[in-house]
């Protein structure tokens, strides 16, 4: 069912595409995804944070933003599909992958606890903390390029440090 969904919303018909909504706490993404805060947006969208009710566990998806054309729409698709193939400790894993019941598209991923390499600009000069993050985001893209993958948007604000990191 959800495969035809998302099949549904990207093949080109009349009108226009679904568009994301800002998700108040408590909502429900999907049939199972409850959101506890927004966490950040980019220019695909917003992400926030969920709890999945089925284990409780705390995940981060991610919601395209409002007015996504159908090229957006197929991008952030092939995106959660080749992030989904991935598995490497330095990489984000895709846990899920839907659509709403309204034709929004969402991706479910697990959630990093921390900051972004952006928001480290005052260590940048220690070798003690840019090595290892240097190393780990070779490691990450080696994985990808491994997998016939070019990364279009690598940048400091997309790079998380995990808290256990810092």
């Amino acid at each position: 069912q959800r495969s035809r969904r998302l099949l549904e919303i990207l093949l080109p018909k009349e009108g226009p595409p679904p568009s994301g909504t800002e998700l108040p706490p408590n909502s429900l993404l999907g049939d199972c995804y409850r959101v506890v805060r927004s966490i950040g947006r980019g220019g695909m969208g917003v992400a926030y944070e969920v709890e999945r009710t089925t284990d409780g566990r705390r995940l981060a998806a991610k919601v395209l933003g409002s007015n996504p054309d159908r090229t957006a729409l197929g991008r952030f698709a092939r995106e959660a599909q080749l992030m989904a193939r991935l598995k490497h400790p330095n990489l984000i894993s895709i846990v899920d992958v839907d659509v709403t019941e309204s034709g929004v598209l969402f991706l479910v991923m697990e959630l990093i606890t921390g900051t972004t390499l952006k928001l480290c600009r005052d260590q940048y000069g220690e070798l003690r903390f840019v090595l290892p993050v240097l190393r780990q985001i070779a490691d990450g893209l080696a994985a990808i390029h491994a997998a016939g993958i070019v990364h279009r948007d690598l940048k400091p604000a997309n790079v998380l440090i995990a808290a256990s990191s810092t």
